[in-house]
């Protein structure tokens, strides 16, 4: 659906990003002693979730996708 154009399927991405990165955000400053606990590969798989992510939602809202569909 995103790459046929359909606008309310990049902002739902948006918002999903949006609170799901808050949600991460304000668990780290509240519990952080759960995050010292967590395995170093989930950490590094954490990271990475997170990179992909941001790059996704930038090339859904920039020129650039648009031009290779």
């Amino acid at each position: 659906m995103i790459g046929a154009g359909r606008g309310w399927a990049r902002w739902l991405f948006a918002a999903i990003y949006v609170l799901g990165s808050l949600g991460i955000i304000v668990s780290i400053f509240l519990m952080p002693e759960v995050f010292s606990l967590v395995a170093q590969s989930c950490e590094g798989i954490r990271y990475v979730q997170f990179v992909l992510q941001s790059t996704a939602l930038m090339l859904m809202f920039t020129s650039c996708i648009t031009a290779v569909v």
